[in-house]
């Protein structure tokens, strides 16, 4: 009988510390994995802010590109020659491209003698292949048929203007710079880079197309 209990006592003995080692073996195998986790986290912060930092590396070059002063100035022609994709025909409003070149030409400070080095062109090619001719400088001389003013998008002045030639050509416009004394009727000269054609509504009840510029009159305080 003493041997027996003497034998259950080791029996249970050896039960309870094969749980025990069960139990810290399954603790320590969480422990490692909850570090593995923890370590594989840690890895894919560190990779995204390598990342991050890599995107703003890159954005800090493209930005020491734009900014790289010894590059030379481009003109303003040499700028606005890059919308000439841009150049459309529109109905009963001017092309979308317009009011852009409006307000880069205010923010250039263009005037009469830079705007007259651009490629000049003529009504009868305009009016052929508008996107052939797009950007290049228009001139017409004639009568002023209207002209009001309005704000432009970077809230600048301009003045749209309705012009017709001694041919009977009409040409809608966006004046910039100083109009002057110029009202309706007036005669004047108007040179201006095409941004597309405009059909519109006349007063006789059909339409009209004519070209679209964007420019200034021949007035001295444009030059």
């Amino acid at each position: 009988m003493g041997n027996d209990s003497e034998w259950l006592k080791w029996v249970g003995l050896s039960i309870v510390v094969s749980i025990l080692v069960a139990v810290f073996f399954v603790k320590n195998n969480r422990h490692e994995e909850q570090l593995q986790n923890s370590t594989s986290n840690n890895i894919d912060t560190s990779e995204t802010n390598i990342q991050t930092e890599a995107v703003n590396h890159t954005t800090q070059d493209v930005n020491l590109d734009s900014t790289d002063s010894s590059a030379p100035p481009e003109s303003y022609d040499e700028v606005s020659q890059r919308l000439k994709s841009e150049v459309s025909d529109s109905n009963n409003e001017p092309p979308p491209v317009s009011l852009f070149i409006a307000d880069l030409m205010v923010a250039r400070n263009v005037k009469w003698e830079e705007l007259n080095k651009i490629e000049k062109t003529n009504y009868g090619s305009v009016m052929k292949d508008v996107q052939q001719e797009g950007m290049k400088l228009l001139c017409v001389q004639g009568s002023v048929i209207e002209i009001y003013g309005a704000e432009s998008r970077q809230r600048n002045k301009i003045y749209d203007v309705g012009i017709m030639d001694d041919k009977g050509r009409v040409f809608r416009t966006i004046a910039v710079g100083s109009t002057n004394n110029i009202v309706a009727e007036s005669r004047g000269k108007f040179c201006g880079q095409v941004t597309g054609r405009i059909n519109f509504n006349n007063a006789i009840g059909g339409s009209t197309t004519a070209p679209y510029l964007v420019g200034m009159f021949d007035l001295p305080e444009n030059r």
